[in-house]
């Protein structure tokens, strides 16, 4: 019954995406809020459709397409627009480069390998259309601004869920899916959180975003009821601390960094700005402190989080530079094919072993090889490239600056979150979706956000 409403929603969110695209991504972001909520309840019912409840999980994401549609029905010339620029066709052409020769060894080298090569390009080409909706959806800031409030505001409420379940509270709605999450550290435990999502990684990524589209706001004369946003990054920052998930915790960090290079190369990062960060941060900490020692969080998990500044830099070494070498030793030189590593691969039947690389560009060098990754990472420096030089360097008014140095803030984090650990983002379509949306926004920005003169 849960999952038929859950249907019936995203049916609706259909309809009203192809007759108003833009509301799409509030309905996506209403649908990733309460999908898990849903299928928990309905495993009660039917506890041996847990595939089935993963595959309607994902359904939700042919809102997509169906903005994609309503865009092209309003903008027909949208991609010769995107194609004026040259980087971009550049790095379109050497993605594709690498991609021919991946799919190749998947189809030809396993039995129904096609399968698995399939999934694999669905998962690097399907963004494109999240890149193509953010490119036209910002008409003036408040486009932007609105949907960041409505995100931050909704799944700060959703992700206190986090709460309950620490206080002990026994819900079907709460913990993970057929799964405890537990960490073993050295001398004690530490139980990750899920709240009303499937999983700790889901409900860090989604706090992570309430904490930075909060900052944003925060940074903007026009925002008001600032005690607002300062209540969605307190709840933001302690929900990142429950769920026991290092990476998700330094997206915030690598946010903040990003935002203060972009701000202090425009010499907008004044000292009153600095101050006012310091605080803030301060504040949180001291606060954290403060509820740790009463009592109120398990000493274990402020203790594990610190290891985050003591062990970040081994574990990424060990994490991506053991995964490379890992990766080329299993697979060799030209890679064992499109999709091999790609989550969800094991949904089909082929003889191609399913290899699991826990960071992103491992799981690059397992599926392309590494002439194809040096392809790849061509491409993606060209992008970034023409995104820094296009849309930072192009603004001039101070408050617009401040937006796009936030967007370019949420694509870099996101970024290096995806290049330590990709699971939270081939895992959900949705996620990958959102981050190339925002990249768009920055292609978009000098075009189509009015520049104060």
């Amino acid at each position: 019954m849960y999952m038929l409403i859950f249907l019936g929603m995203i049916v609706a969110s259909c309809f009203l995406s192809l007759s108003n695209w833009r509301l799409g991504i509030y309905c996506l972001t209403f649908l990733a809020i309460i999908r898990d909520p849903c299928r928990k309840l309905q495993l009660l019912e039917t506890p041996d459709q847990d595939r089935i409840l993963v595959f309607v999980g994902l359904a939700m994401n042919i809102v997509w397409p169906c903005m994609y549609l309503g865009l092209l029905a309003e903008r027909p010339n949208i991609f010769s627009q995107l194609g004026q620029f040259k980087p971009l066709k550049t790095a379109f052409s050497l993605f594709v480069l690498a991609l021919i020769p991946a799919a190749l060894v998947s189809t030809f080298f396993y039995d129904g390998g096609y399968k698995v090569a399939l999934i694999g390009l669905a998962s690097y080409i399907v963004p494109i259309i999240g890149l193509v909706i953010g490119y036209a959806f910002i008409k003036s800031p408040v486009d932007l601004t609105r949907f960041l409030k409505f995100y931050s505001i909704f799944n700060a409420i959703a992700i206190t869920s986090c709460f309950f379940e620490y206080s002990g509270y026994e819900h079907p709605l709460l913990g993970g899916i057929n799964m405890v999450w537990i960490r073993y550290r050295t001398g004690y435990i530490v139980d990750l959180m899920s709240g009303s999502f499937r999983s700790p990684d889901i409900l860090g990524l989604h706090a992570a975003h309430v904490v930075m589209f909060s900052l944003l706001l925060l940074t903007l004369k026009s925002t008001r009821q600032h005690w607002l946003y300062l209540s969605c990054i307190a709840i933001g920052m302690l929900v990142l601390l429950m769920c026991g998930r290092r990476k998700m915790l330094a997206i915030p960090l690598v946010y903040v960094l990003a935002v203060g290079h972009i701000l202090f190369r425009r010499n907008l990062l004044s000292r009153g700005l600095m101050l006012a960060s310091v605080i803030t941060f301060g504040s949180l900490i001291v606060g954290v402190s403060f509820l740790t020692q009463s009592g109120y969080i398990e000493a274990d998990y402020s203790e594990y989080a610190s290891s985050l500044a003591t062990e970040s830099v081994d574990r990424a070494e060990s994490n991506i530079i053991g995964g490379i070498v890992e990766s080329i030793r299993r697979s060799g030189l030209l890679g064992s094919g499109l999709g091999t590593a790609t989550q969800g691969r094991y949904y089909v039947k082929s003889s191609a072993k399913h290899q699991f690389n826990e960071d992103g560009v491992s799981r690059l060098f397992a599926e392309f090889g590494v002439l194809g990754v040096f392809l790849v990472l061509i491409a993606l420096f060209s992008i970034m490239k023409f995104i820094y030089q296009r849309a930072i360097n192009t603004i001039r008014d101070k408050e617009i600056a401040f937006i796009v140095a936030g967007v370019f803030g949420i694509v870099i984090s996101n970024g290096a979150s995806f290049a330590y650990s990709h699971q939270a983002y081939s895992g959900d379509p949705n996620a990958m979706l959102m981050v190339a949306f925002f990249m768009g926004i920055l292609m978009s920005s000098p075009q189509h956000i009015p520049q104060k003169k």
